[in-house]
């Protein structure tokens, strides 16, 4: 239930600049690189269960978006995302010891600008829905490493940040974002095994805006 009026807050908060246009109507395109931070949570593979806690990754990402005039914008944002992680004990000892867990998502954003300050600093927010491209996570144990993926999930997401005016074309941003995603099923690349986690991660970056 939660998941559906998600999905209506985000499709709404999308839609909803395309009634009123504003004067400063334009495209534009980005580019970003964050620093990420996948929360620490539980995982199982091949039906052995274990906590593991990853260690500081990045994303990078670029996007296209459109900026209504009135504070409203939409964009569409393509990110990968990476964090390593040294080890997890399973509780059948089958220890892995080393590995990543790694996304591609393709993101819908509804965003929403303050008025800018007397610094030329403008606050926004947004919401947004993501479809995964491919999530991963490589678990190595033993000398070999093992694939599990999957895609076609939802990822929600949560922004908050401020940009900042460097010419009337060329911006800057700071942004922090959060993405869930909740009861991953992911299936063994070649064979025959499952892993299953939640996916909650925190994002830190700074990126660049050319406005057309």
């Amino acid at each position: 239930m939660m998941n559906k009026i998600f999905l209506c807050v985000v499709f709404g908060v999308s839609l909803l600049p395309s009634a009123v246009l504003g004067a400063e109507t334009g495209f534009y395109v980005k580019s970003h690189l964050d620093w990420s931070s996948l929360s620490d949570d539980k995982i199982t593979v091949d039906g052995a269960s274990g906590q593991a806690s990853y260690d500081s990754g990045f994303a990078t990402g670029i996007g296209f978006g459109y900026d209504y005039g009135n504070g409203w914008r939409n964009e569409v944002d393509f990110e990968y995302r990476t964090n390593e992680y040294s080890r997890v004990s399973l509780d059948n000892s089958n220890d892995l010891s080393g590995g990543d867990f790694s996304s591609a998502i393709l993101y819908l954003h509804g965003i929403y600008q303050f008025k800018p300050s007397a610094m030329s600093v403008t606050p926004y927010v947004g919401l947004g829905l993501g479809w995964v491209q491919e999530i991963d996570f490589d678990a190595s144990a033993d000398g070999v490493t093992r694939s599990y993926s999957d895609s076609g999930d939802l990822a929600y997401r949560l922004l908050a940040g401020i940009e900042h005016a460097i010419t009337e074309q060329w911006h800057f941003q700071a942004q922090v974002n959060y993405t869930q995603l909740t009861g991953l099923k992911l299936k063994e690349e070649g064979g025959l095994g499952t892993a299953t986690s939640d996916y909650s991660v925190w994002g830190v970056g700074l990126g660049l805006v050319f406005k057309f």
